[in-house]
């Protein structure tokens, strides 16, 4: 293990924007769940057509009739052929009707053979911006409800909402995704990319971990940690500096990403992961901190229910990764503070509306049912992994919360000493 020094901390920048936005919304009357942004909530089938008319049936031709001939043989007439019947009309298509449940992969039964050595994968390429309809296939199906048309099943109802967020395909809870990140976007146009440069650069990637795998499509038992790199070296350079990307960069981890420094206990970490088919399935210890950093600072997730899969490639990358959880507005609102808006601010009393209007699951699953109130946010997020190497760790820069109270103010001088008096006169002679 080797430990590069501490840089200068650097002040986190206070994402005022956001705040500019909500007032602006309340100011013009934005109902976040009205007219306004019914698109953003709703988004019903259409219903299926209606049968067709049968045709009406044909009526019978006339009996035919005979007379006897004078002298000859009664004629014998025959029955007229009854018509035929209309065609029935064609039934209309069905509406769609249930949408199935998204989940990770099964945990394979295979042999857990012997591992080949660790593997290390470097995400970066974060997916934020999921509009118009990319945030229906990132994520899981986290409640196993499927809330669409025609009916609406779901755990939990926002404070005050009139109508359940709908569920993306095959049931993808992703109302980050579906609801905040357009209103965010408002407010921060370069919200992603912000954070996708701090990634390519290797300050902000997450390196995933990778061991006691063997090597093949299926292994039941692996063990996965993750951590954020705050820098990295490139294959020949002594120094950090930008990343090549071609699977030779050594990326060194902060020291915060493992309890008491030490390489062997990750804060994010899970020794029961698995691969199937390919797909690398991991499940995140609850409420474990996962940061990234953004424009405007260091955002940190503590997601719950959360899951992290990818697709493990030949040439060492890993793809259609995906990072699914539940969110609570407590700890969305924490991580807000981090970057500026604190609790005695009118933005922030905004936000925190705009999280309780918009929840959409249980913080805690199986805590559900009639009358329970959403108090989560579900979120789905896309990365890309690349090949790397380890470095090692290197010191956390400290994360100051600018809502914390400073410190208390120092003393008053002490008072000055009172002048000498003068020296009495002489008197005069006599």
């Amino acid at each position: 293990m080797s430990l590069r020094p501490k840089k200068p901390s650097s002040a986190l920048v206070a994402c005022s924007r956001v705040g500019c936005a909500l007032v602006g919304c309340a100011l013009v009357g934005c109902t976040w769940l009205g007219d306004d942004l019914d698109p953003l909530f709703s988004a019903s089938g259409a219903p299926g057509g209606a049968g067709g008319v049968a045709g009406t049936a044909g009526s019978g031709g006339d009996a035919g009739s005979s007379a006897a001939g004078a002298g000859g043989t009664a004629g014998s007439g025959a029955a007229g052929s009854g018509g035929v019947g209309g065609t029935a009309g064609a039934g209309g298509t069905a509406g769609t009707g249930g949408c199935g449940s998204r989940r990770p992969p099964p945990r394979p039964t295979s042999p857990d053979d012997l591992g080949i050595g660790p593997k290390v994968f470097v995400l970066r390429d974060i997916v934020i911006d999921q509009s118009p309809n990319l945030w229906e296939t990132i994520g899981y199906d986290l409640d196993g409800l499927c809330s669409k048309p025609p009916e609406h099943p779901v755990e939990c109802m926002a404070a005050g909402a009139s109508q359940p967020e709908l569920d993306g395909q095959e049931g993808v809870d992703n109302a980050f995704g579906h609801v905040v990140v357009p209103i965010l976007k408002v407010a921060d146009a370069d919200l992603q990319e912000g954070a996708r440069k701090s990634q390519r650069e290797g300050r902000s990637a997450i390196v995933v971990h990778l061991s006691n795998y063997n090597g093949f499509p299926n292994d039941p038992s692996v063990r996965v940690w993750l951590g954020q790199a705050r820098e990295a070296i490139p294959a020949g350079a002594t120094e950090p500096g930008m990343p090549a990307w071609d699977g030779q960069d050594s990326f060194y981890v902060v020291d915060s990403a493992f309890r008491n420094g030490d390489l062997n206990e990750p804060n994010i970490d899970d020794d029961n992961a698995y691969v199937a088919d390919n797909r690398l399935v991991m499940r995140l210890p609850d409420r474990a901190p996962f940061p990234f950093q953004t424009s405007n600072g260091t955002v940190v997730l503590t997601l719950t229910d959360a899951f992290l899969t990818g697709t493990i490639e030949a040439d060492g990358s890993l793809t259609d990764v995906i990072l699914a959880g539940r969110w609570a507005v407590q700890d969305i609102l924490a991580a807000v503070e981090l970057v500026g808006m604190c609790p005695s601010d009118v933005t922030y009393t905004l936000i925190e509306n705009l999280l309780n209007n918009n929840a959409d699951i249980r913080s805690t699953p199986g805590t559900g049912g009639p009358g329970a109130v959403c108090n989560a946010i579900s979120i789905g997020l896309g990365f890309t992994g690349f090949p790397g190497l380890f470095g090692g760790l290197t010191t956390t820069e400290p994360v100051v919360n600018p809502c914390s109270s400073g410190g208390t103010g120092g003393a008053g001088g002490a008072g000055g000493t009172g002048g000498t008096g003068g020296v009495a006169g002489t008197g005069g002679a006599p």
